[in-house]
């Protein structure tokens, strides 16, 4: 008897380090293909603001690429791309400029990496005469509160001897003076977009420097994070003075180490979750509609993952339109029970809980691939197929 084609919507970030969304999305397609060839799969790799926010805007927005010499997160000097659209938007994805992935892995230091490459990417947009900036944030390697970034701009950050501050989120703390004379002139003529891959407010327990600044230090080094905390309490309290408002505990300030703290604060940005950007792009809610079975995946399922990350959003969407929908990560904690009240039906991780492993270590493409084999055609069994007005469902038995 023949049957509808089963519709499978694939829908994963990166592996981060190990393999691209577009690389992980290939993988599930080639395990679901060998499961069932006459499986209709609909591949839309995402990103939160992170890691292939960019790759994912130009293909669907007609534009070009531009290359431009900035400074990488050590201030060496290194080239980076950003898109320009067809009508004149640039979307810059600042880990290309000031990413982790653009340091070795003893190099790591949140206390002295700096922003100024994406402030130089953004000076480059302006000189082009770009009028509206939509800046992808996540995957960096700094927490330096943006102030790199705005060093590039054009602001002048001095201490109490009237020297210039040297790069990094540690120097924060003599900061004495803020002075703008020098600020480029477009940028009061030109709309800023912060896409954040997180919405933690800039400083406290649940800050850019507590959460997210051991990720960026160096493995096997002695990381305390009260120092840059103060210098981030300090940084923000001279804003605070400079502009006469305070963003520090506004959701997303906390996003790239505090660089959605400074866009709000002196570029006037509006700041959002960089996935729902994607998904608008994309049309993402029209796709799910022709969905039976929605898979996505992260390189690990974590506390991080409920702050506004690819895969938490999916698990929402796939619930909100009835369409099962499962996780394959690369590593997961042992506690997920949030995610299955948020709506996974299931999650499969490469690494079991608990183990330690690096990614690098194996295959993860091909495992990936057996995952994504294995699981559909466990789920396949019970798939019934939507109605006309769209949504797949689990028959429940």
């Amino acid at each position: 008897m023949n049957r509808e084609a089963v519709h499978v919507l694939i829908a994963p970030d990166s592996f981060k380090g190990t393999l691209s969304a577009d690389a992980v999305a290939d993988a599930m397609a080639q395990g679901i293909k060998k499961a069932d060839p006459t499986a209709l799969v609909e591949s839309v790799p995402l990103s939160d603001g992170g890691e292939g926010f960019v790759d994912c805007i130009a293909r669907a927005v007609r534009g070009q690429w531009v290359r431009c010499e900035v400074h990488d997160p050590l201030m060496r000097p290194i080239h980076a791309e950003y898109f320009v659209s067809h009508d004149g938007i640039a979307y810059i994805e600042m880990a290309r400029a000031s990413g982790l992935g653009l340091l070795a892995a003893e190099e790591r230091d949140p206390k002295r990496t700096t922003t100024y490459g994406t402030g130089e990417m953004i000076l480059d947009a302006l000189r082009r005469g770009c009028r509206r900036v939509v800046v992808g944030l996540g995957g960096s390697a700094t927490s330096d509160g943006g102030a790199g970034m705005l060093s590039a701009l054009g602001w002048r950050l001095y201490d109490r001897n009237d020297r210039l501050l040297p790069p990094g989120g540690l120097a924060l703390q003599r900061l004495s003076r803020i002075d703008d004379a020098a600020v480029h002139p477009a940028i009061r003529k030109t709309q800023f977009v912060a896409a954040c891959d997180v919405d933690n407010p800039l400083l406290g327990p649940q800050g850019a420097v507590y959460v997210y600044g051991s990720q960026k230090a160096a493995p096997g080094s002695t990381w305390t994070p009260e120092p840059l905390e103060r210098a981030m309490r300090h940084w923000a309290k001279l804003v605070r003075h400079h502009i006469g408002k305070d963003y520090s505990q506004s959701p997303f300030a906390g996003a790239a180490g505090g660089t959605a703290f400074a866009l709000m604060s002196f570029l006037a940005a509006e700041a959002f979750y960089g996935i729902d950007f994607i998904m608008n792009l994309l049309s993402f809610d029209t796709r799910l509609r022709r969905a039976h079975l929605l898979i996505t995946g992260e390189g690990k399922v974590d506390a991080q993952t409920r702050r506004g990350k690819v895969v938490y959003r999916v698990v929402q969407k796939g619930k909100e339109a009835s369409v099962p929908t499962v996780v394959v990560a690369g590593q997961r904690e042992a506690d997920i029970d949030w995610l299955y009240a948020l709506g996974a039906r299931a999650v499969f991780a490469l690494v079991p809980p608990g183990v330690t492993l690096d990614l690098h270590q194996f295959n993860t493409f091909d495992q990936i691939a057996q995952w994504s084999f294995d699981l559909y055609r466990l789920f396949s069994f019970n798939i019934a197929h939507p109605s006309k007005e769209g949504g797949g469902k689990v028959v429940e038995k």
